[in-house]
């Protein structure tokens, strides 16, 4: 494992078996992956839960996303927080692009993204409580990011969705009835997620949510009939 990738995951796995991990760090064909036990306490709750993980690192992270699975079979699969590859489900996409362009390691990627699912996990197995600030899946789960990211309303997201797969001038006026210009007002935020995917993936993510919300619009009508 010669390559600048594979040292600089090596210095983080060091850091993490420095805190106690006991992970190893591998490398395949198509990236590296890190497996090993995860062991979750929270003694204010009496709760404890042991796991096995394996995360897929791709080749080109910290701007491709790891893939992670639970090895072991100790989760329960009624939590349906899972992918259709059987991959465990932390957050929306672009959500998780974002936090990796500002948190680029695999230390942050581990101790803020990996080890919350297991400890929310470890809750909701414990209480059966859906863990605040939870995310619908699917596109629902994309809608709800977006408005949150940029908070604003369904028209104002999918205008944005537009801007970022076919482009804006900053000089525009801003969809979010401010009375500001897009670079004055939405300006940053448009940049950020700019600077994680191209157009075309927002150009995918438009289609998606304009299906789902003119569907919606379509059984309201039929509601009212």
């Amino acid at each position: 494992m010669n390559d600048a990738k594979g040292e600089t995951l090596t210095s983080d796995v060091l850091q993490l078996q420095a805190r106690g991990d006991t992970l190893q760090l591998t490398e395949g064909d198509s990236g590296f992956y890190l497996s090993g036990p995860i062991h979750i306490v929270l003694p204010e709750n009496s709760i404890e839960g042991k796991f096995n993980v394996r995360i897929a690192i791709p080749l080109d992270f910290p701007k491709g996303v790891p893939r992670v699975w639970e090895t072991s079979g100790a989760l329960d699969t009624s939590f349906r927080h899972f992918l259709e590859d059987g991959s465990l489900c932390l957050g929306v996409h672009a959500d998780l692009l974002l936090r990796l362009h500002k948190k680029p390691t695999l230390v942050d990627f581990f101790e803020e993204i990996v080890v919350p699912y297991f400890v929310n996990y470890a809750i909701w197995k414990h209480s059966g409580a859906v863990v605040s600030g939870e995310r619908s899946h699917g596109a629902n789960g994309v809608r709800e990011f977006f408005l949150e990211f940029l908070n604003c309303g369904d028209t104002a997201v999918i205008f944005f969705l537009r801007c970022l797969s076919q482009g804006y001038r900053n000089t525009h006026r801003c969809p979010c009835a401010s009375g500001r210009t897009i670079g004055e007002c939405h300006g940053d935020r448009l940049a950020q997620l700019r600077g994680v995917r191209p157009p075309q993936y927002y150009s995918k993510i438009l289609a998606s949510l304009t299906a789902k919300l003119n569907t919606g619009a379509r059984r309201a009508v039929r509601r009212r009939a």
